[in-house]
């Protein structure tokens, strides 16, 4: 569904007229449903009212983007805490969905639909149609040259907006 370039939305959503939450979680598979509890709390904070199944699409996007973080980005054994940082960041125009792991491996992409046989291997798939744009990025923290983990964004247009060009 992707319809804008990422960095259009990226641009839309560096402005000072920028909505922002984050949510620090433990990286585990139990914590996915609290993650999606909070998103949908957030968007009705927010008073986020797109038509039809708005909200659900963007619960679906962090359910997914937060189980690969969970699953394929974890960098430290199962007995120690790992964070994994979920935020939502809203534009009058743009809402953005940012999972951000401490693993340097970028996820595809592009999206590969796997065999009707695989258990695994959707996650991206969905990303990719339920969002209008997405795409992930290496993080650098206080301005080293080197990435220290990556950020995995999802982005919607809201209502009838046209994000401005990126330059």
């Amino acid at each position: 569904m992707a319809s804008l370039p990422a960095r259009e939305f990226l641009t839309a959503l560096a402005g000072n007229d920028v909505s922002r939450a984050v949510l620090p979680v433990e990286s585990n598979g139990t914590a996915t449903c609290d993650v999606r509890h909070w998103v949908r709390n957030q968007l009705r904070v927010w008073d986020l009212r797109e038509p039809g199944t708005f909200i659900d699409r963007v619960v679906l996007t962090v359910s997914e983007l937060f189980t690969n973080a969970v699953l394929h980005a974890r960098t430290r054994p199962l007995d120690e805490s790992e964070l994994v940082d979920v935020a939502l960041l809203k534009s009058p125009i743009a809402l953005g969905l940012r999972v951000s792991d401490n693993c340097c491996r970028m996820p595809p992409l592009t999206a590969v639909r796997p065999p009707a046989y695989a258990a695994h291997g959707r996650g991206l798939v969905l990303v990719d149609a339920e969002a209008d744009a997405w795409t992930a990025v290496p993080r650098k923290d206080g301005g080293e040259d080197e990435a220290h983990g990556k950020d995995v964004w999802a982005f919607w247009l809201l209502g009838a907006a046209v994000l401005p060009q990126a330059v």
